[in-house]
């Protein structure tokens, strides 16, 4: 995920080794909550840092969008930010 840090700085979180696994998927593991386990506990390290995140996985944007609770956590662009999406 990227993320931004309380003074706008962007930068990757130490949490791409759970990114890179929602993105390939692990079928053999459907159904049984591990992504959201992941996405949560994730989630929640970066809240605790007061950080921001922008999602680039499609599992961790639906995630957010399904538990509104965690909406907060999402960067607001910036109107004088002209960053590509990803």
């Amino acid at each position: 995920m990227v993320t931004r840090t309380p003074a706008g700085r962007r930068r990757r979180t130490g949490h791409e080794g759970a990114r890179s696994a929602l993105d390939r998927g692990l079928p053999e593991r459907s159904g049984q909550g591990i992504g959201s386990a992941i996405v949560r506990f994730a989630l929640d390290d970066i809240r605790g840092k007061g950080m921001k995140i922008r999602p680039t996985c499609w599992f961790v944007k639906g995630w957010v969008e399904r538990h509104p609770e965690y909406a907060d956590l999402l960067e607001t662009p910036s109107p004088h930010t002209h960053e590509e999406a990803p």
